[in-house]
């Protein structure tokens, strides 16, 4: 089990086993952190761990294989032989001309997305591992630790931004989600903090002070956490439940929850209202936001047969979802039914990361570092081969 992971204590007499053990699988122990960042498009550029201990950068062509541009680290370029990194878990995001990503290990790095080039020096005085990327909050960076430390940083030279200290907010537990940002309608920005603990935080950028009166609360820890509108956050659970939650005041729309066969640790594809996504036992659902409820026109969720970690894409009327086992599966978004057969990732290890849209065929990438192209049309995924040097 990884450092710093916290399981609410209510809860862990339920969790406890299946959370060292799934834990543990998904990361790969300490020792051993495989990663399950999502790729980075821009353009016709993608950036990928193609390895656990280094980012990739490539154009991936029509027809024929993909063209190799850079590697980082690179020992042969300025500032990168001493540079090491290992796994990235949160998605690299892209500012101007800069690519700034997390590894396992609490280092931020700062690259230049042309060249693979050191950007700035990395930042390194994190406490705790990271499993969640960074969020580009403004001129800001934020993340979080499972210490249970939130980092805010001027993304220039990253100092700790005003207001907040150098060695983060802490929190009583651990921080898996990356956070998310959001610049409200009254022009001050706000951003939202997932804990282990089952607690969600809605926090002033400019000073990290809390703005709900009071966080919302579940029973288990939230992993994962998403924006759907304006004004409604999806918060997945380890409880079994979907909760939508207001941003205006922390308070959930379904109380309750809407219920899942088994862990729902994932942030989902949305489209016209509803919100598609996997849990543990392989169950794919599509839940509408204004109903509350599973979408009228599925009779059941859909039977993916193998854990759902990875949050699916939509490709016009078709959801790809990838399994662990590793399957991708064609889903007709009316109906809920398979619009095609599901095909197998052969020799490739497991899929931890979001499926990504691209050109028509989202990209799925797996923990061994292979990445394919998934074709609605054919129910066939190809994967990416890579010209140029030697990686």
């Amino acid at each position: 089990m990884l450092e710093g992971v916290k399981i609410p204590r209510k809860t862990a007499a339920g969790l406890l086993l299946p959370a060292i053990l799934v834990l543990t699988a998904a990361c790969g122990g300490i020792k051993n952190p495989e990663g399950w960042a999502a790729p980075r498009l821009d353009g016709d550029t993608t950036y990928y761990f193609q390895k656990h201990d280094h980012l990739t950068a490539i154009t991936i062509a029509s027809q024929g294989p993909a063209a190799f541009l850079w590697n980082f680290p690179d020992k042969n370029k300025p500032g990168q032989k001493d540079v090491s990194l290992k796994a990235g878990y949160g998605d690299p995001v892209i500012d101007g001309d800069t690519l700034y990503f997390l590894d396992y290990q609490g280092k931020l790095f700062a690259v230049d997305r042309r060249d693979g080039t050191l950007a700035q020096t990395p930042f390194t005085a994190i406490k705790g591992s990271v499993t969640g990327g960074p969020a580009l909050a403004g001129d800001k960076l934020a993340f979080g630790t499972t210490d249970g430390h939130l980092y805010v940083l001027d993304k220039i030279g990253f100092t700790p931004a005003p207001g907040w200290p150098p060695d983060g907010r802490t929190f009583s537990d651990g921080i898996w989600s990356p956070p998310v940002y959001q610049k409200g309608t009254d022009g001050k920005e706000y951003l939202y903090v997932a804990t282990m603990g089952g607690r969600l935080y809605k926090l002033s950028l400019a000073d990290g002070s809390e703005v709900w009166s009071q966080p919302f609360k579940v029973s288990g820890a939230i992993a994962d956490l998403a924006l759907l509108t304006p004004d409604l956050l999806f918060v997945p659970s380890l409880n079994k439940n979907v909760y939508l939650v207001n941003t205006s005041d922390g308070t959930a729309r379904n109380p309750d929850g809407f219920g899942a066969g088994d862990w729902v640790w994932t942030t989902p594809a949305f489209k016209d209202n509803v919100a598609y996504y996997g849990d543990f036992s392989g169950n794919v659902y599509a839940l509408d936001i204004t109903t509350l409820q599973l979408k009228s026109t599925w009779q059941r969720p859909y039977d993916a047969k193998s854990k759902v970690k990875a949050a699916p894409a939509i490709v016009d009327n078709v959801l790809v979802v990838a399994t662990r086992e590793p399957q991708v599966h064609f889903i007709d978004l009316n109906t809920g039914a398979a619009a095609k057969n599901s095909f197998k990732l052969a020799n490739a290890g497991t899929v931890r990361a979001a499926v990504v849209p691209h050109d028509g065929k989202p990209l799925v990438l797996t923990t061994s570092g292979k990445l394919f192209e998934a074709d609605p049309t054919t129910g066939i995924a190809t994967e990416v081969v890579v010209g140029g040097p030697k990686q």
